[in-house]
């Protein structure tokens, strides 16, 4: 389930919430906001979200290794998936 909003309603909250979303901005200008904050794109997308919510409800992982985990298993599952991953963490402001 995600919601959506428009980019310009997204903008006049930036201030307050900072790091306190996963966002996607679609091909319409949509801004995309999952209710659960897990996101996933592409060929192999729903797999990744799929076992990124079962790695959160189920193990103590760090966000990183949740999603290098759900990329991999996204990986066995989809063909166009490729194998190379690298995972970026990026600071909050």
């Amino acid at each position: 389930m995600a919601q959506r909003s428009s980019a310009s309603s997204f903008r006049s909250d930036v201030g307050r919430h900072r790091c306190a979303h996963s966002l996607l901005v679609s091909g319409n200008g949509d801004v995309i906001q999952p209710t659960d904050g897990i996101l996933g794109i592409g060929s192999g997308g729903n797999y990744a979200v799929a076992a990124a919510r079962a790695l959160v409800r189920h193990s103590e992982l760090a966000a990183a290794e949740i999603v290098r985990n759900s990329l991999i298993i996204s990986g066995e599952l989809d063909i166009y998936s490729g194998g190379n991953i690298i995972v970026e963490e990026l600071d909050c402001l």
